[in-house]
């Protein structure tokens, strides 16, 4: 490719206090080298242009997959769950099982972990090791090559290491953002009334030194609760699985009482990255989490227990954490 002013993952260093720590965001690039990108993020580039802008394409390889591996043998995962590698696809009978287990959390959770490690993680395992004297690296990227040397830290791929295919895997996942198909919120209400930002008294300032454009401030346009479930229901015929329904799902969080059967509900979002958000609502003038998370935060030892009969699948103290967030935010009076 020959990026001119086009989105494609970038992998930089965001963080200005930190420098060496390198981190992917989709970005405008343009570049005076040519770059290798995978297919599904050109497609993605051209949806998120705006004009349907087509990337400049200069050379493209296609992976073709060739006959099946010999000397493969059925299998029962966790030691019920046969699979012929055969004749079944793997990755559809673990999601079917998920689903079919929901009530068993450790199936359940189990079954996500192979879901999730046997789709894309190991084609991309590469384990760290440390070598007693330094040694010499030869280092290659698209058609790039560079060396470095007194290495004392190498990384030894896996079994399955294939990152041709996994590069595809996460275009792929940037594809189905783009495309507003997956872990997307949308701006919905029951009269398609827009909605912008909020300025704060901090914003006019920012507005003029000319550090902030009014055109963060511009009304975000809603669609109708009907059209969602239109929306939703025209992604019925993708889904590959026997248990059947849409892919693009309206999660239960957005209908009352958490039940699907029930009329959906306005529910409000606070976010900082991706997996780190809540969402709320307004009940009797104050804030109700409905839903927490806390990527990232597992390491973190919890300074308080849940209270007895706390049933929520997210801990206490992440929904104070949140609380807390919102309160600073909006002013909230909270405990």
């Amino acid at each position: 490719m020959k990026p001119d002013h086009d989105i494609f993952p970038v992998r930089a260093p965001y963080d200005s206090t930190d420098p060496q720590s390198l981190n992917i965001g989709s970005n405008f690039l343009t570049d005076e080298k040519s770059d290798w990108i995978a297919g599904p993020d050109v497609i993605t580039a051209k949806l998120l242009s705006g004009n349907g802008k087509v990337p400049r394409i200069l050379k493209a390889y296609r992976l073709v997959p060739r006959g099946k591996q010999k000397g493969m043998q059925p299998i029962k995962l966790i030691g019920t769950i046969p699979v012929d590698p055969y004749e079944d696809d793997l990755f559809q009978r673990v999601i079917e099982h998920r689903k079919a287990n929901e009530k068993n959390k450790a199936l359940k959770h189990a079954l996500k972990i192979i879901a999730n490690s046997t789709s894309y993680g190991c084609f991309v395992e590469l384990n760290e090791e440390k070598v007693t004297e330094a040694v010499k690296l030869e280092v290659y990227s698209g058609d790039d090559h560079h060396t470095l040397r007194d290495v004392k830290e190498v990384e030894s791929p896996g079994s399955l290491y294939f990152p041709p295919l996994a590069s595809l895997i996460t275009a792929g996942g940037r594809l189905l953002l783009a495309a507003d198909t997956d872990s997307i919120l949308v701006v919905a209400n029951k009269s398609r009334e827009v909605a912008g930002a909020i300025k704060r008294e901090e914003d006019y300032v920012a507005l003029k030194e000319g550090s902030l454009s009014e055109r963060e401030f511009v009304p975000i346009p809603a669609l109708s609760l009907d059209t969602v479930r239109q929306i939703s229901k025209r992604f019925t015929d993708l889904n590959p699985y026997k248990f059947g329904g849409t892919i693009l799902k309206i999660e239960d969080v957005n209908y009352q009482n958490d039940d699907p059967e029930k009329p959906l509900r306005t529910v409000y979002g606070y976010a900082i990255s991706a997996k780190r958000y809540c969402l709320f609502m307004y009940e009797n003038g104050e804030v109700k989490i409905v839903d927490a998370k806390g990527h990232g935060l597992g390491f973190l030892r919890p300074p308080v227990e849940n209270p007895p009969g706390w049933d929520k699948k997210w801990p206490f103290w992440i929904e104070q954490a949140w609380l807390y967030v919102l309160h600073n935010e909006f002013h909230h009076s909270q405990t």
